[in-house]
Parts: structure tokens; sequence; C-alpha cells
């Protein structure tokens, strides 16, 4: 089964999660920027599941050209570029699953 949404693993190291003291702290802005990025609700913390694959697609197609490769090895590769003049990616990702191949895209232009 395909895996339709990133894990709390990829959110927690994206959003720069720790555990001081009994508390769990969070980078609020990069939590904001993900939040307005992919038009969800700001809440204490988002929540994985409502970050799926289509939310992820829609994100990078407003800021790059996006192709996705399926490899009979179950490999998916992600590539981006700025505009049609330009013929190599801005990035390319490679995963055994989409969402994570997607997923590392959106984390390279939310950094950016």
């Amino acid at each position: 089964m395909i895996k339709q949404y990133i894990d709390s693993n990829d959110l927690d190291t994206f959003l720069e999660v720790e555990f001081i003291n009994g508390k769990c702290t969070w980078n609020k802005e990069l939590q904001r920027k993900l939040s307005k990025a992919l038009g969800i609700k700001e809440t204490n913390y988002p929540q994985e599941h409502l970050i799926t694959i289509g939310k992820m697609i829609e994100f990078i197609e407003s800021k790059y050209m996006i192709g996705i490769n399926n490899f009979i090895g179950k490999k998916y590769r992600v590539k981006l570029i700025k505009s049609e003049y330009e013929f190599e990616p801005t990035i390319e990702t490679e995963e055994t699953e989409l969402a994570d191949a997607l997923w590392e895209a959106c984390t390279f232009i939310l950094e950016d």
C-alpha cells in the first residue's frame, strides 16, 4: 500500500522538535510557513496526516514545474525545475515512497 502522507518523524525533524525537561518545543516560524504553504489551519502542532501527497503536489506546483517518475524498483524520483527554459532540475529527490520524495522537495522549498 502506498504511503499517503508524511510520518511524525519527518515532521518532527523539519520543525526541529525538542523535548526539554519534559516539555515539547518546536520552531514556530517553520510551523507558520508550513501551515501557510499547505493551506493547513494552524493548531498547537500540525498533524502529519494533513500533509498528504495531493497537498504537497499543489504546493510544489505553485513554485516549480514538477516531474515525477516511478521506476520498476519502486523508487520515486521527483524533479523540480524553476522554468520551462531550464533543463537542469533545481533539486532531484529519490525515495522508495512518493510521499517521502515529495516531502523532501517541499522542505527544500520551505527552507529556501
